[in-house]
């Protein structure tokens, strides 16, 4: 057997793929409670991925058809909900209001497109696919077609990597304002955000205020 055929099978970054669709399933919680998700298409997109990743673990022949459905849909739906707070990431920053909280919700929907884009190329080019799934590669892509998804890569990433950066630097801003916050209502705990994501939300929406208020 030579190093190729050793790919074959569940294993590697397929099997990392298969194990995170599982556990997916445990943010279900999450996408219920938290009042800015779209509820119904995100716990059917986890739902379906929980079941595309069953295929995948059964070796079903439809398995790799059914990934590429679930990761396409997600990158819609995300792709959707970038736009969205594009534009008004747009008419807030010209009015001069405060966007940081679009900042976030920008990187997390435009880093949900990179994930699920990353995601779906590898089940397009993956060797350890391929063999494992030789049925579901015929025929292969045309390089037109890759050339196509290689340029979507390209503009989901100029869009995710500024805003990622920005979001990550708010969020070291904001940490010192939540924790004053926490310390100010007794109540507020830890474990009770983590038990009820609202009031997470809320902290951190009234942290961006803050700051946003300390800067202008």
């Amino acid at each position: 057997m030579n190093n190729t055929e050793k790919l074959k099978g569940i294993g590697g970054w397929l099997g990392l793929y298969i194990f995170f669709g599982f556990m997916s399933v445990l943010s279900l919680p999450v996408v219920i409670f938290v009042p800015t998700a779209v509820i119904i298409p995100n716990a059917i997109l986890t739902i379906g991925n929980a079941i595309a990743c069953y295929l995948l673990l059964k070796k079903n022949s439809n398995a790799v058809k059914f990934v590429r459905i679930v990761l396409l849909a997600r990158m819609s739906l995300s792709a959707i909900h970038s736009l969205f707070y594009l534009a008004n990431f747009m008419r807030t920053l010209f009015s001069g209001g405060n966007y940081y909280e679009l900042i976030l919700n920008i990187a997390i929907t435009s880093g949900s497109v990179f994930s699920a884009w990353i995601w779906f190329m590898y089940f397009r080019k993956s060797v350890r696919v391929k063999l494992t799934f030789p049925e579901a590669l015929s025929p292969e892509p045309s390089n037109q077609s890759m050339r196509l998804w290689n340029w979507v890569g390209g503009i989901v990433i100029l869009i995710y990597l500024p805003f990622s950066v920005y979001a990550q630097v708010l969020k070291i801003q904001i940490k010192p304002i939540m924790r004053e916050s926490i310390g100010e209502n007794g109540k507020m705990v830890l474990s009770d955000i983590l038990k009820n994501p609202r009031k997470g939300t809320a902290l951190q929406k009234e942290a961006l205020q803050k700051l946003w208020e300390s800067k202008h």
